[in-house]
């Protein structure tokens, strides 16, 4: 198992390259300055994105790993639903970004699309990292486990870029409530 290293102030698993992933498409020359003015803060969307693949990853390894009353983790019925749900929280967080990056490219006011980025992303990645402590057990108190590490320092995450508060003020604006 490689190191973690903290990247924008959340940890990543050098284990595996976080945007690895299908689902991020290639980018156009102008995006890189959308992804850029999105994610511009310690903890940005990106980071949150990196956390929970990162998470994820790190649960889905363990699983593979450990055996327990005989039987590889991943054999049980409750351990395959917590990394499916961590999975498919992660699955809508990339959505959600990428629909930001999107609306902020296309020139249109994206502030709504951000601003749920953020809010979804922050709140989700909780999640995440929650279901991670579950599923590794009390490994995840220890400095030596990943998982640790994660559930430090994503609460920060709630706070940076704006709170989540801020995030549903500016949602509620772009409404018109």
């Amino acid at each position: 198992m490689s190191a973690t290293h903290a990247s924008g102030g959340v940890a990543a698993s050098t284990d595996r390259n976080p945007n690895q992933d299908s689902s991020v498409r290639k980018r156009s020359p102008g995006s890189a300055r959308a992804v850029d003015q999105i994610s511009q803060l310690p903890c940005g969307d990106q980071d949150r994105l990196a956390a929970s693949r990162a998470a994820t990853n790190r649960a889905t390894d363990f699983i593979r790993e450990r055996r327990q009353f005989g039987k590889a983790l991943k054999d049980f019925q409750a351990i395959q639903h917590s990394v499916v749900e961590m999975t498919t929280l992660t699955k809508g967080m990339e959505l959600f970004f990428e629909n930001a990056v999107q609306m902020q490219e296309s020139g249109d006011d994206a502030t709504q699309a951000i601003s749920m980025t953020k809010y979804f992303c922050s709140e989700q990645l909780q999640r995440v990292v929650e279901i991670a402590v579950r599923v590794v057990g009390g490994r995840a108190y220890f400095e030596f486990e990943p998982v640790s590490r994660y559930y430090r320092e994503a609460p920060f995450c709630l706070f940076a870029g704006g709170t989540v508060e801020i995030q549903k003020m500016l949602i509620a604006r772009t409404l018109s409530i």
